[in-house]
């Protein structure tokens, strides 16, 4: 590496951790310097690998100026989530002079710094489309996404520790289902009745990506049950079905569509199984008088809390 590599790798490995003050090198190896210790620290070949990995992508990137495009392939494993952030800004700044590609499982990875980029384009992979032999991924709209600050407003439930999982299809539904859950709990249930809130996660599948989404699902020791709206009904039978035959690996739980609140309730008691189930009427606010987003989320967590959506929770 060239001297002005080095002190940018030096740098670089100083934001993410300040007791790593410089890069020497010492005969023909590259020794890490610490800035609480007076000797040289260890070889990089010593260090964890989250730090090797991370030292060998911006060197090789840096050691190769004339590259106009670079392919990454999941360049956050074995950082911790400080170290992530600062590689993706530093990857952002880098792709001014090149274009970039990355490929990524990690949804924390997917986050608002990319989406409030305009030169960014952000794309998932679709099992449905793909297991109906059609281009497989689907470009992310951030204007559709309503909470950017919870994993980039989708597939935050990939990462959570809740016993049950209920999915709704857009954010504006996540916070109806949550006030609604809310006022039946507190006035319904028993002094410890924060003890099931905290038992219960609410996510959304991103609006009209829901069925691409489907496969991101839990499975045991989580209960989980999808809620769509009563447009849906047609579609979601059909997308059930490709997705159990699809699912015979046993990727994610099998899907049951349920036509009723009773069927709902049987099929929850079954083992790894998610049922889904559309509302009878067309759109989640139409159970209610208000008419904007903001007036129905408010009405919800007021204790305003409509027939059907009751029994489902």
């Amino acid at each position: 590496m060239e001297n002005s590599a080095e002190s940018i790798l030096a740098e670089f490995l100083n934001k993410i951790d300040p007791r790593l003050s410089n890069i020497v090198k010492i005969a023909d190896e590259y020794r890490i310097e610490r800035a609480y210790e007076r000797k040289i620290g260890c070889k990089i070949s010593e260090q964890g690998s989250g730090v090797r990995s991370i030292i060998c992508l911006i060197a090789d990137i840096l050691s190769s100026p004339e590259k106009d495009i670079i392919l990454i392939d999941e360049p956050e494993l074995g950082l911790n989530p400080a170290s992530k952030q600062a590689l993706l800004e530093w990857l952002l700044e880098k792709s001014k002079e090149k274009q970039i590609f990355i490929a990524t499982h990690d949804p924390s990875f997917v986050n608002p710094l990319l989406l409030s980029k305009e030169d960014v384009s952000i794309y998932f992979f679709s099992v449905y489309k793909a297991n109906r032999g059609k281009k497989p991924f689907v470009r992310i709209d951030p204007n559709q996404i309503e909470d950017p600050n919870s994993f980039a407003g989708f597939m935050p439930h990939t990462t959570s520790l809740k016993d049950i999982h209920l999915y709704v299809e857009g954010g504006s539904d996540v916070y109806v289902f949550q006030g609604l859950l809310y006022s039946y709990l507190k006035s319904k249930v028993s002094a410890d009745w924060y003890k099931i809130w905290n038992k219960v996660g609410i996510y959304h599948f991103h609006g009209d990506n829901w069925s691409h989404l489907l496969y991101t699902v839990v499975k045991e020791p989580y209960k989980a049950v999808v809620i769509l709206d009563g447009d849906k009904k047609e579609d979601a039978k059909e997308k059930v079905k490709v997705f159990n035959e699809y699912g015979e690996n046993k990727i994610f739980p099998r899907f049951e569509f349920c036509e009723s609140i009773d069927n709902l309730s049987e099929k929850l008691r079954e083992d790894n199984v998610c049922p889904v189930y559309c509302l009878e009427k067309k759109d989640l606010r139409d159970y209610f008088e208000e008419q904007s987003k903001d007036e129905v989320i408010n009405a919800a967590w007021n204790g305003r809390v409509p027939d059907e959506p009751l029994q489902i929770i």
